[in-house]
């Protein structure tokens, strides 16, 4: 496909969006602008077949979800460049560090207060729900491989941003508001936690997964990086798996 073609694809998508969805046609005569223009009814489509491949797969095959992670982040790595995107359309941008401090409350709300409190509150004052939690986290190692289990947080904490903010968050937010992209996409995040169990106690286990999936969002949404929302779930999962590690051995 010439340039020219290619424009020209561009300008028929961003007018379909206009008369479809009532997204206003801003046609991108900067080159590096043409994101504006990709979202189409068959991005629409394609989004919505890795959602659901992506976390059905998970809620049925929950022992395999980091592996699972990595098809929809293929995906997004492959509708990267055939679709001409540049990294930061997909979240990974300069400016980390400033980024950062521009959510610097919401981060240490969710990353370290959320994180430190909830598992002292349940120890006390509901445990059966701590018992369900540590339940879901069936494979918590005990100290002697604490290297071994930071290591999987990272890496799963980064498939899980990359899949969730980066390509979910980012592309429903294109065809919904922000609050209400990072609402559904929380809800999907909240899904593929979900564990047998009391239905109530897994209710209230996955309400808590929803929470920070909605902070997690919200810096998402603030930054547009994807390594900002990444740090943050990092954080918060090793500070709650050092909560948890404290809290069984009392």
């Amino acid at each position: 496909m010439g340039s020219e073609d290619f424009l020209q694809h561009e300008i028929e998508e961003c007018f379909f969006l206009e008369k479809a969805i009532n997204f206003p046609c801003l046609y991108p005569f900067n080159m590096a602008e043409r994101s504006l223009a990709n979202r189409s009814r068959r991005i629409l489509y394609e989004i919505s077949a890795v959602m659901i491949f992506s976390v059905g797969l998970i809620i049925l095959l929950p022992s395999l979800r980091i592996i699972i992670y990595f098809l929809p982040v293929a995906y997004l790595l492959v509708e990267r460049r055939l679709r001409h995107r540049s990294w930061g359309e997909v979240g990974f941008k300069h400016g980390f560090i400033k980024d950062l401090a521009n959510s610097w409350r919401l981060i240490i709300i969710v990353a370290v207060i959320i994180q430190i409190a909830v598992p002292v509150l349940l120890k006390f004052f509901w445990p059966e729900l701590l018992d369900q939690i540590l339940g879901r986290l069936s494979n918590l190692p005990g100290s002697e491989v604490i290297a071994g289990t930071v290591v999987l947080i990272i890496i799963g904490s980064l498939v899980e941003e990359v899949t969730f903010r980066s390509l979910f968050q980012e592309r429903i937010g294109w065809f919904l508001s922000q609050l209400a992209a990072i609402l559904f996409v929380s809800l999907l995040f909240a899904l593929s936690h979900i564990t047998v169990g009391n239905p109530f106690l897994v209710g209230a286990d996955i309400t808590l997964v929803f929470i920070d999936s909605c902070f997690y969002g919200l810096i998402f949404s603030r930054s547009r990086n994807v390594m900002v929302s990444w740090f943050t779930h990092m954080t918060a999962d090793i500070i709650g798996y050092a909560m948890l590690l404290v809290i069984l051995s009392l």
